[in-house]
Order: C-alpha cells, then structure tokens, then sequence
C-alpha cells in the first residue's frame, strides 16, 4: 500500500490564487515545517475521511484489515495520529486492546478527545467490561451526532479506566482480560521509535505503521528505518503480523523541504523504498510478505 501525506488539505491554494507569504515564505511551507514528522492535525481530512465515526467504515486501509487479525488480539498503532483508526478498530474490531501511540502530544490529546466523542454515541451498555461480539452499527451510533454537541461528551479516556479489580491486583497492560471499548483502548505521547516507555507491552499480535515510514527514515536516515524495522520484529508474537504502509519514493523529495534537517538526511538516503520488502525478508526475519493494496488505487 502506498500514501503520500505531503500536505493538509486545507493548506492548498485555490487555483489561480497566489499562496500567502510570511516572512517571504509560502503559508503552506511555514505550516509544514511545524510538523516535521508528518503530524499534520488534519492528516485523516487530507486523505478525504469525514471525522464522522461511520465514514472510516470505507476507509481503504481499514478494508483490508482482515477481522481475524484484529478480534481478541494484542495491537500496536504507531503513528495514531488523531486516533481515528485506532478508535475504529478499538469498537468496531474487538481487539484485546489496542494501543495508539504519536510523538505530538496535541494530537493524542486530540484522539482522546475522538474517543470520548465516539463512546458518547453508541449504547451505554456496550461499555460493560467484558467483549463478546462486535457491536452492531445501531448500537455504535445509538444517539445522534447532536447529542454530544449539544449536552457535551461522556468521558470515557483514561488510562487507568479499566474495572477496579484488575487495578488492585496489580495486573499491567499486557496482562489484562479482553475488554469493551472504550476500557481497551490506551494512547500515549512517545516516540515509539526511539524511546521505550515503560508503561507499554513489549508484546503485539498486530502491529499498524500507516503512513510513517516516510517520516522515520527522513528523520532518522537509513538506521533509523532499519532499526524501526528491527523493533516491530522484535516485538511481534510468533506469528504476529505487520500491517506497513510505505510512501513512494517520489514523496520524498518534497517533503524534505520541511527543514533543513530533513534535506540533509535526504541526500544521504541509500536505502529506497523499493528495497523494504527484500529487506524484511532477508534480513530482518519475517518469513512472508503480502501486498494488500496496490500502489496507483490510493488518493495521494
């Protein structure tokens, strides 16, 4: 699968109007470079997604998400961005629990705030502690879009909000039951890549990379992608899968010109896109790879 996030929607120019300049650069480059890791706020508006729970029902991504890899399973979301997906895929997959992580702080701010909205919808006896079968769309959507508008949101993100049982004895993510969403949903501010934060499992049945690798390589530079490739193995159950989307290397060149730093690392890249399936098999271990969505069907 392939994406090209270059810019937020609402950052193009109408046609045949000049862009905006400040400090003698184009409005859009100076906005750019606030998100040198590809953490545009409106990311999901630029890829034509309504923020309406529903419309992510046709997300292409998401479609090829077969049920079997998310229900009752363990997984990884890096790069949440505003935690549309991972909100998604925590009601509407039944995972185990789905953890959501983004470097930008606001964001994840953000995709609490999304979850919040979305468990303000949907049936309230859908938040009992226990998962049997995924919910149905009347019970997700059981008050209308209003609702939260007009009489505010019902809480529902918290990290510790999980039954006071498991609290007491102790028990760490990795080690509670199958829960409902919102109780099996956790987001956290961390560079994934980098940092190991200690309140996260060290262990995934599904691990999502959507639209990131770009970000990590040009920030990173060939080690950086290679040594990200290496983690989500490593962190990956036996039998675990790897769910990557990748950008072409033709996006690249535009979006170095984020900083300086990104242009430099730029130049120095040897290691290409067109070589990370050979890579994944050869070196870093994964004994397969399926391409789930050909390149030239996505939007760029």
């Amino acid at each position: 699968m392939s994406s090209d996030s270059k810019r937020i929607a609402d950052e193009s120019p109408c046609p045949h109007q000049k862009r905006p300049k400040v400090d003698g650069k184009p409005a859009s480059t100076r906005t750019a470079q606030q998100y040198p890791h590809g953490n545009f706020p409106n990311y999901y508006g630029y890829r034509h997604l309504s923020v309406a729970p529903s419309a992510l029902a046709n997300e292409p991504r998401l479609a090829v998400l077969r049920p079997e890899w998310v229900h009752g399973q363990r997984v990884l979301d890096i790069g949440c961005n505003t935690g549309l997906i991972t909100a998604y895929l925590a009601q509407h997959g039944s995972p185990q629990w789905i953890v959501g992580v983004d470097i930008d702080r606001t964001l994840v701010q953000k995709a609490k705030g999304h979850v919040n909205f979305v468990h303000s919808l949907q049936y309230p006896a859908l938040s009992a502690h226990t998962r049997s079968t995924p919910p149905s769309v009347t019970d997700t959507h059981y008050f209308p879009l209003s609702m939260p508008l007009l009489y505010g949101q019902v809480a529902a993100y918290h990290p510790l909000l999980v039954p006071v049982a498991y609290r007491a004895s102790g028990q760490t993510l990795a080690q509670l039951p199958p829960l409902r969403f919102p109780q099996n949903i956790f987001l956290y501010a961390t560079n994934w890549a980098a940092e190991d934060l200690a309140a996260l499992p060290t262990e995934y049945d599904l691990i999502l990379a959507l639209s990131v690798a770009k970000w990590i390589h040009l920030n990173q530079g060939d080690t950086g992608i290679q040594a990200f490739f290496a983690k989500v193995y490593q962190q990956l159950a036996f039998g675990g899968r790897f769910l990557f989307e990748p950008q072409p290397w033709e996006s690249y060149a535009n979006s170095c010109k984020v900083n300086a730093h990104l242009h430099h690392t730029f130049k120095t890249i040897k290691f290409f896109p067109s070589s990370f399936t050979e890579y994944l098999l050869q070196v870093v271990g994964f004994q397969s790879v399926e391409q789930l969505q050909t390149p030239d069907t996505y939007a760029k």
